[in-house]
C-alpha cells in the first residue's frame, strides 16, 4: 500500500506517478511498460514507473491524498479521505458504552466488596 498526494497534471491527464521509494512494492520484478488493471478498467504502467488509465482522468481532486493497493488483477485505488476515522478496534465510546462499562465495573467492585 502506497499513500501518494495528487499534482495537478497527475488528475488531469489520468497518471499516478509511483513514488521511487515504492516502487519495488507495487512493480516488483516486470518489464516496463507493461498491461495492467485498476479497479478493473485497463491501464498501463510506462517505463517512468507512471500509471497510466483513462479511469483516474478527473477522477480525484487536486492535492487529494490517495491510497494505491496492488492486487492479484491489477492494482486498485481510494481516496485516503474515504477510511474511517477510527480504525475498527479503537471505536470511541458513545454513552451506551460508558454506562455499561460503568454498571459492569459497580458489579465487579460490590463482588470484592462482599465475598
Amino acid at each position: 500500500m502506497v499513500t501518494k498526494v495528487l499534482k495537478k497534471m497527475e488528475v488531469q491527464r489520468g497518471f499516478i506517478q509511483i513514488p521511487t521509494q515504492s516502487r519495488q512494492e507495487l512493480v516488483g520484478n516486470s518489464v516496463l511498460p507493461c498491461v495492467t488493471m485498476l479497479d478493473g478498467n485497463p491501464a498501463r504502467i510506462d517505463k517512468y514507473g507512471r500509471l497510466w488509465s483513462s479511469y483516474l482522468k478527473n477522477k480525484f481532486s487536486i492535492n487529494e491524498s490517495v491510497e494505491l493497493f496492488k492486487t492479484e488483477k491489477g492494482y486498485h485505488i481510494i481516496s485516503a479521505a474515504i477510511k474511517p476515522k477510527f480504525p475498527f478496534s479503537e471505536q470511541p465510546l458513545t454513552k451506551e458504552t460508558k454506562s455499561l462499562n460503568l454498571e459492569r465495573n459497580r458489579a465487579t467492585n460490590s463482588e470484592l466488596r462482599n465475598p
